[in-house]
C-alpha cells in the first residue's frame, strides 16, 4: 500500500512537470480599492514600486557633516542589478532623528531582497564603504537584514542543550547510571510504541500527507503554501509526536497517563467506541436458564 502511494505521489509530479503549465504569482484583486491603488502606483511610476529596504545610519557628528559620502552611496546604491528607486536620508522628509545623528535610507527592489544570494551583499557593502570610512554606523534593515542575518548555529545550541541536561541529571541523581536511566526508559517507550503501532501512523501519514502534497501541483500559491504546511504538519506529527513522545510518555508514566479528576469523570460521558460495555450488560443480555415445558 505504502509503495502504490509513493508511486501515485511520483507520477502526480512527473505530470506536472510534463503538463502543468508556467508558475503564476498572481494577486490581483478586480474591483477593489486596494487593487485600484496599486494599478495608480504602476500607471503613474511611483517611487512605492518593488519591494523595500532600510538602511539604518547614525553619526556621532551628525548625518548632515557627510552629505558628499551620502550622495556618493547613494548613486552606488542605484546601481546595483535590482534596485529600483533610492531615497536618501537628507532628501526624505522624516527620515532623519531631531537630534540630526540618526537617518536611513529607503532602498526598493525590483524583487525581495531576502531571496537573493549572500554575495549580493559584498555590492551592498562596497557601496556604503565611504560612510563606513568616515565612522558612520551603517546596518541593514528589513528584508535586506534578513538577507545580512548571519546563519543559526543549531547544532552549537543542541549540543549545549543536551550538555546542560546531562549536568543536570549527574546533579540530580548522583550516579552517571542514575542520571541516564531516564534516557534509557524513553528508547525502551519508543522501541515498544513504534513496534506496535508504527505501521499504522505511518501508512495513514503518507496517505494524508500525499493527499496535502498533491496540492503543490496547484498554480494558486496561497494553496500551494497550505499544501506545504499541512504536509509538513502531518509529518512532525507522526514522527516527533505519535511515534516518539506519545510512546515515551506511556512507558514512562504508565496508568497515570489515563488519570482523570473524579469532578470532570462524572460529568463527561463515557463512549466505548469497540462496542457495548460489557461490564454493565442491561438485563435484557442477561443469560437465562432454560425454559420448561409444560
Amino acid at each position: 500500500m505504502i509503495v502504490v502511494w509513493l508511486l501515485v505521489l511520483v507520477a502526480a509530479f512527473a505530470a506536472d512537470r510534463a503538463w502543468g503549465g508556467g508558475y503564476e504569482d498572481e494577486f490581483s484583486l478586480p474591483g477593489t480599492s486596494a487593487q485600484r491603488g496599486a494599478d495608480l502606483l504602476e500607471e503613474h511610476g511611483s517611487d512605492l514600486k518593488g519591494v523595500g529596504a532600510q538602511i539604518v545610519l547614525r553619526a556621532d557628528d551628525g548625518l548632515a557633516a557627510h552629505r558628499t559620502a551620502l550622495d556618493a552611496a547613494t548613486a552606488r546604491l542605484g546601481r546595483l542589478p535590482g534596485v529600483l528607486t533610492v531615497s536618501g536620508p537628507l532628501s526624505t522628509p522624516g527620515a532623519v532623528s531631531a537630534d540630526g545623528g540618526t537617518g536611513y535610507a529607503t532602498v526598493r527592489f525590483a524583487a525581495n531582497p531576502a531571496t537573493f544570494d549572500r554575495s549580493y551583499l559584498a555590492g551592498v557593502d562596497r557601496a556604503v564603504a565611504g560612510l563606513r570610512a568616515e565612522r558612520v554606523s551603517v546596518d541593514y534593515g528589513g528584508p535586506l537584514g534578513q538577507l545580512a542575518r548571519p546563519a543559526a548555529a543549531d547544532g552549537r545550541s543542541e549540543a549545549i542543550g543536551l550538555v546542560t541536561a546531562v549536568v543536570v541529571l549527574l546533579f540530580g541523581f548522583g550516579s552517571v547510571a542514575a542520571a541516564g536511566l531516564p534516557l534509557v526508559t524513553a528508547v525502551a517507550g519508543l522501541a515498544g510504541g513504534v513496534a506496535v503501532t508504527a505501521r499504522v501512523i505511518t501508512c495513514a501519514a503518507i496517505v494524508m500527507t500525499s493527499v496535502f502534497l498533491a496540492f503543490l501541483l496547484s498554480t494558486n500559491v496561497v494553496i500551494k503554501m497550505m499544501a506545504l504546511g499541512l504536509g509538513v504538519s502531518v509529518v512532525i506529527d507522526a514522527t516527533l509526536v505519535r511515534l516518539l513522545l506519545v510512546p515515551a510518555t506511556m512507558y514512562l508514566f504508565g496508568r497515570a497517563n489515563w488519570w482523570l479528576p473524579r469532578p470532570l469523570d462524572r460529568i463527561l460521558p463515557r463512549l466505548d467506541p469497540e462496542g457495548p460495555d460489557l461490564t454493565r450488560r442491561p438485563e435484557s443480555m442477561a443469560v437465562r436458564g432454560p425454559e420448561t415445558v409444560s
